[in-house]
């Protein structure tokens, strides 16, 4: 009896970890509250992360991008953040987004994040660095998030001047000077520290998210020269096409034609608020070390986008006319074709199988089946010409242990391309007396067990509550199981040996 007490407990607590933890209710207003708690510009409550925990924040992003959210969410934990499932249920369709929130009571403040698993505007990232200060930046940027359907959404954890800790970034400002004074940023400034997981979020996702702009809202108070807009690409160059700040400006001026603009790199001579000195803004436009230097030129994919009150910040009027704008900017992707499924089957042998279901194959050439590099890259390893099948596989051979992504490059007969979601596979080749094999993982109704030792072994399913929901099943080399109804949307597969003694136990996730 002890031996079962202990497995339901370690089913219960592994369970707590894993889950996603799930909220209803309205994204807007929840962001909202908690701008109305942050800590003001006094305090020292921001704490600067160190370069492991930006590592380890930057793993568990591109597993949110990848859609492996158990993971990230065992890894949220580690940080004293939850990832939460979070349903915005106030328009006429429920809208899914995935929240990284810090848990209460905080000690990091390192910010809040916000994912759209399924965007329409897939490379379109908002950032808010001081919703705190900015008046309504923070509103601004999360309410654009959900009218345009972007893929991304960031913001800080506390006012600007929190902290009165200075960082060596280049640059100096006045607005936390008690005497009016020039003084260096301080570190809960994240718009000018390259020290922040702000910071480790975006090398992330322009490194994960194909063609990745970044719009980084700021709020400024008007002086009788200045414009109502001042929009920069972070340089005083004007970038490759496409250049998409001019197209935001006349955007936004067919919601308001009252607007006026200064832009750097059109306005030559122009260098008030033009955020040269943003360490996001650097590091998106290629600079390797954003914090003191800046970049030999623009890479078109950032818009630091300063704000006078009344036009646009005030409330929700003027947070329509810079979403509508975005959206008439930044149209939404249209694929080549469709991916109605995408997953890894791990088989035997080292055999890593991947197969996609398409619908809509309109004038498509190929697919590029990718895998991400150490340094963050996609290289090419295979290709599979589009024939018009409604199903695709392809087959690698993984003999190394480690942490792999993997994508498809969807290529059109006219040379553009669509990127897919990544997967995410961890292998583990430690013990070279590896037991089973168990896919596809997530599963539809039935699952596929290879063993990887001789002799006769015996399968048993548990439900999401640890409870058994069937009798055991012997195998002695592979077995197809169909996975029990009132497993619910988690369930967990457990293998014993011959003197049914538990030998390994392995989640399963409905799709």
């Amino acid at each position: 009896m002890k031996y079962t007490l202990l497995f339901l407990s370690i089913f219960f607590w592994q369970l707590v970890l894993i889950a996603q933890t799930p909220i209803n209710g309205d994204i807007n207003g929840h962001i909202a509250g908690i701008i109305n708690s942050m800590p003001g510009d006094s305090g020292n409550n921001y704490s600067s992360p160190g370069a492991m925990e930006e590592s380890d924040w930057e793993d568990m992003v591109a597993d949110i991008l990848a859609q492996n959210y158990a993971q990230a969410a065992i890894d949220a934990t580690s940080f004293g953040y939850t990832l939460y499932a979070f349903t915005d249920n106030t328009g006429m369709d429920d809208k899914l987004y995935y929240l990284l929130e810090e848990d209460s009571p905080q000690s990091k403040y390192w910010g809040t994040y916000v994912f759209n698993p399924d965007p329409c505007r897939t490379n379109l990232i908002i950032q808010s660095p001081h919703p705190k200060f900015d008046f309504n930046t923070g509103k601004q940027g999360i309410h654009v998030l959900h009218e345009i359907d972007a893929a991304a959404f960031m913001m800080s954890g506390t006012h600007r001047c929190n902290h009165s800790g200075m960082t060596l970034c280049s640059g100096m400002t006045k607005v936390c000077s008690d005497m009016d004074m020039d003084e260096d940023f301080r570190i809960s400034d994240l718009a000018h520290s390259d020290n922040s997981i702000f910071q480790a979020t975006t090398r992330q996702l322009l490194s994960d998210i194909s063609g990745a702009v970044f719009v980084q809202l700021h709020g400024f108070t008007m002086l009788g020269s200045d414009p109502y807009v001042i929009m920069s690409n972070g340089t005083d160059d004007a970038p490759a096409p496409p250049d998409y700040i001019p197209s935001f400006r006349d955007n936004l001026l067919l919601e308001d034609a009252t607007l006026t603009f200064k832009i750097p790199h059109i306005d030559i001579g122009w260098d008030r608020l033009v955020g040269f000195t943003n360490t996001q803004g650097r590091w998106v436009n290629g600079e390797a070390n954003p914090c003191t230097n800046s970049p030999a030129g623009p890479s078109g994919q950032f818009i630091h986008m300063e704000q006078e009150k009344t036009k646009l910040r005030a409330d929700v009027t003027g947070w329509d006319k810079v979403a509508n704008a975005l959206a008439s900017t930044f149209a939404c992707a249209v694929l080549p074709v469709e991916i109605l499924d995408f997953e890894i089957n791990e088989g035997s042998n080292n055999q890593i199988e991947l197969h996609w279901q398409v619908a809509q194959e309109v004038n498509l050439s190929h697919y590029e089946v990718q895998v991400r590099l150490e340094d963050g890259t996609f290289k090419n390893i295979g290709l599979v010409s589009a024939i018009g099948e409604e199903d695709y596989q392809y087959n690698i051979s993984l003999n190394e242990a480690g942490s792999y992504y993997f994508r498809l490059k969807m290529v059109d007969f006219d040379g553009s391309f669509e990127y897919s979601k990544s997967l995410h596979l961890n292998l583990d080749y430690s013990n070279s007396d590896k037991i089973w094999s168990v896919f596809p993982n997530p599963f539809e109704q039935e699952v596929n067990v290879h063993l990887n030792r001789n002799g006769a072994h015996y399968l048993r399913f548990y439900n999401h509550t640890g409870q058994a929901t069937g009798t055991f099943h012997k195998i002695e080399e592979s077995a197809q199981l169909m996975v029990p109804l009132n497993s619910g949307t988690h369930c967990w597969l457990s293998i014993f040996d011959k003197h049914f003694q538990l030998m390994e136990t392995k989640l399963l996730i409905r799709k």
